[in-house]
């Protein structure tokens, strides 16, 4: 998947792909704070249509993730409650990617 001129089609296939992934990621780092995890997901998914420029679904997802990490340890800080360290929240996408990956192995069979 590629991302360049502003394809409002591809934009709406990310959506439907990483919402509810991103959701349910930052609601991890924030301790299931819906409200946040919801906003943080659509200003990501807002960023990455403003920058409009990814040659590869890698680097579209790594956007996501990261602009989605950053906004969440920008509000603990905030809030002077950092609940997760960098480690955790690795460890954690590690432990995601391992399940995308099992998943896709799956629903290939």
């Amino acid at each position: 998947m590629i991302l360049k001129n502003k394809d409002a089609q591809v934009l709406k296939a990310i959506h439907l792909k990483y919402k509810k992934r991103l959701v349910f990621f930052t609601n991890k780092i924030l301790n299931n704070n819906d409200e946040w995890a919801d906003s943080f997901a659509g200003e990501a998914l807002m960023k990455l249509w403003n920058i409009c420029d990814f040659n590869s679904e890698a680097e579209i997802k790594d956007f996501l993730y990261r602009t989605v990490r950053n906004s969440c340890v920008a509000y603990n800080n905030r809030n002077n409650e950092i609940r997760f360290t960098d480690q955790e929240i690795q460890e954690f996408f590690m432990t995601a990617e391992i399940l995308s990956e099992f998943n896709q192995k799956e629903n290939s069979k």
